[in-house]
């Protein structure tokens, strides 16, 4: 495994403990620090939240009995990976609907994005 594809995966694993259906303010900490952590600007965490992340977990806020405790890595990287792995033009397939359903089910990314832009600045 490739030193970018661990830190991806790290920063795979941080970012979707936004989709828990719970409250996840008590892990902006701990996706903090592993987004700042990691080699990725701000716009590139943008691009891995939306057009990664959010294809495999953002259906859990829409379900109504979602995980709630976490996503298990070995669920969670090999359906990143799978959906990775689909032409360039299915994965754009729905790019709009999931970038109105991020605004709408996880309104917490605009102030945790703005802590890690004041973290790296700082």
């Amino acid at each position: 495994m490739t030193a970018d594809r661990s830190e991806r995966e790290r920063v795979w694993i941080a970012l979707s403990e936004l989709f828990l259906d719970t409250d996840v303010s008590s892990s902006f900490d701990q996706i903090q620090r592993e987004v700042i952590a990691s080699p990725f600007s701000i716009e590139d965490i943008d691009i891995i939240l939306r057009d990664e992340v959010a294809p495999v977990c953002l259906p859990n806020l829409y379900s109504v009995a979602g995980e709630w405790t976490g996503f298990h890595p070995d669920w969670l990287l090999p359906s990143i990976h799978k959906y990775l792995s689909q032409p360039a033009w299915r994965r754009r397939l729905g790019r709009s609907f999931r970038a109105r359903g991020l605004r709408r089910m996880v309104p917490e990314w605009p102030d945790l994005r703005s802590r890690i832009i004041a973290e790296r600045i700082g």
